[in-house]
């Protein structure tokens, strides 16, 4: 969601002594909006444009795009739903301004989901941030303490706090993901 971008604009004092001119424009929705563009012709495009995966592009062009969280546990269980994300985000790519940049964050889930895809189909570059080195030491203290990374549950540290991606056999039989495939048809 954007609201938290949008709060920040409408009521962060630090954000808007560094960026006065930085403020709600004509249109303020959760899903569309722009930010006031200052004097002169106005751009039609909305400044930030939220979507799911299978929404149809409203023609808009982009300076960038980022996609946040797109894959979880349930879209991951399925190649051809990783597949069909990547093709969205590729079939959008002439949208995008030639200096424009595509980012897409994702926790890491199996070696074939979708930011896996994108840097394996489309040579998209892969950077990994883990939360924890080898020996579960906190990289980021201030974000993760210790505690918080010894907590975690030992099954899932490696894939959530090492970045390192499921293998196959590794994760835990869920019917319900099973039968959402099955009434999705794949």
């Amino acid at each position: 969601h954007t609201s938290m971008l949008r709060s920040h604009i409408e009521f962060n004092q630090r954000l808007q002594l560094l960026f006065p001119q930085l403020r709600p424009g004509a249109k303020w929705a959760e899903e569309e909006w722009t930010v006031a563009r200052g004097e002169g012709p106005q751009i039609k495009e909305p400044s930030v444009w939220a979507c799911g995966a299978d929404a149809q592009n409203q023609g808009f062009r982009s300076q960038d795009d980022f996609f946040d969280d797109m894959v979880d546990a349930v879209i991951s269980a399925s190649r051809h739903q990783c597949e069909k994300q990547a093709e969205f985000i590729m079939d959008n790519e002439s949208r995008v301004e030639a200096d424009g940049q595509r980012i897409f964050v994702q926790n890491c889930f199996r070696r074939w989901d979708t930011g896996h895809l994108l840097v394996e189909k489309y040579g998209w570059h892969l950077h990994l941030m883990p939360a924890i080195d080898a020996m579960h030491r906190t990289l980021y203290p201030v974000i993760w303490s210790q505690a918080d990374c010894d907590a975690y549950a030992p099954a899932r540290k490696d894939q959530d706090l090492r970045c390192i991606p499921k293998r196959e056999g590794d994760g835990i039989f869920h019917e319900a993901y099973i039968q959402k495939s099955l009434a999705l048809g794949e």
